[in-house]
C-alpha cells in the first residue's frame, strides 16, 4: 500500500487514490484500537505517516479540500486521542510521535477555530496522561490542585 501511494508518477492519480482509502483506514484504526490490536494500530499509523508526509495527498493542491476534511473528520483526531490510552507503552509512544508529527500539517490546513479545539484536546490528553502517571495518590492530586497558578509565569522573552 505504501508503495502504491508514494511511487505512482501521476500526482493527481496518487492523491485521488489516497483520498478514497483514507476514511476506511481511519475506520479500521478505530476498530483496531477498540479491539486492542496493537500490531495493526502501529502498521496503520506508519501507513498514515507515509500518506500524510511522503505522498502527494497533503501537498497536491487538487486534494487540499479532502485533506482538510480528513484532518477535521470525526475519525482522525478522536482516534489519535483514543490511541493515547492504549495499555502498551510502545504503541502509546507511536501515537504520541504521530500526533507530534501531525501538528505542522494540522497548523497548515485547519482554520483557527478547528485548530485551537484540536490542539487543546491534544494538550488536555497529554496532561491527563502525565497526571495519571505521576500523581497516583489523592494526596498528590490535592497538592497539585492547591499549587498556585501564579507559579506559572511565562513570557515571550524566555
Amino acid at each position: 500500500m505504501e508503495m502504491l501511494v508514494t511511487y505512482v508518477e501521476n500526482t493527481e492519480l496518487s492523491a485521488k487514490m489516497t483520498h478514497f482509502i483514507m476514511e476506511p483506514l481511519l475506520v479500521v484504526l478505530h476498530h483496531a484500537i477498540n479491539n486492542n490490536d496493537y500490531v495493526l494500530q502501529v502498521q496503520l499509523l506508519n501507513l498514515l505517516k507515509v500518506i500524510l508526509f511522503q505522498s502527494s495527498f497533503s501537498s497536491y493542491e487538487g486534494t487540499r479540500y479532502q485533506c482538510v476534511a480528513l484532518l477535521s473528520s470525526r475519525w482522525f483526531v478522536p482516534n489519535l486521542l483514543k490511541g493515547l490510552n492504549v495499555d502498551q507503552p510502545y504503541v502509546r509512544v507511536q501515537f504520541i510521535n504521530f500526533i507530534s508529527m501531525c501538528i505542522s500539517i494540522l497548523t497548515e490546513n485547519l482554520q483557527k477555530e478547528s485548530l485551537t479545539l484540536c490542539i487543546s484536546s491534544i494538550l488536555k490528553a497529554y496532561f491527563e496522561i502525565i497526571l495519571g502517571k505521576h500523581y497516583e495518590t489523592n494526596d498528590d492530586i490535592e497538592e497539585l490542585d492547591s499549587w498556585e497558578s501564579d507559579n506559572l509565569n511565562f513570557s515571550k522573552d524566555v
